[in-house]
């Protein structure tokens, strides 16, 4: 009986820590909807920028990537951000895909441009870029390398 009953409160403890654990995960996670204005850009790539990435401006969290889609006109990609209403960002700025670091992963960088008007709701940021693909950089320095070794021992 006194088993039973240390089995019970042993089994009691470990749902309440899991349910803490959920509570604590959830509560810290960015699931609420934040209130502003959403603005987009469109992109020839977005490798590594999904629903929920960080939009970071001087490498502080200003906002997230609330949509992504592809373009049926022109087959880019149109990424749509969600930004903070206090947060007046110039008309004439621009929107990149950075990497967080050479293993970490990506965001979307703004730089503030310098114009007097400010972005509004539903406007589209027109000065973007795209990402930049590693492997392909690496490899066309390596392929770049034989070349000029071939050439000299010729």
């Amino acid at each position: 009986m006194q088993s039973q009953f240390v089995e019970a409160l042993i089994g009691t403890f470990v749902l309440a820590l899991a349910g803490y654990i959920l509570w604590f995960g959830y509560t810290k996670a960015d699931t609420q909807v934040a209130n502003g204005y959403k603005v987009s850009g469109f992109f020839t790539k977005v490798d590594g920028i999904n629903k929920g990435s960080d939009v970071k401006m001087s490498g502080i969290k200003v906002g997230t990537v609330s949509g992504l889609e592809i373009d049926p006109k022109s087959f880019m990609a149109k990424v749509m951000i969600q930004l903070p209403t206090n947060l007046k960002v110039p008309l004439d700025s621009s929107l990149a895909v950075v990497s967080d670091g050479l293993l970490g992963g990506k965001y979307l960088a703004i730089t503030p441009g310098g114009d007097e008007e400010n972005l509004k709701d539903g406007d589209v940021i027109e000065h973007t870029q795209s990402s930049i693909n590693l492997e392909s950089l690496i490899g066309q320095m390596v392929f770049s390398q034989d070349k000029k070794e071939k050439k000299n021992d010729a």
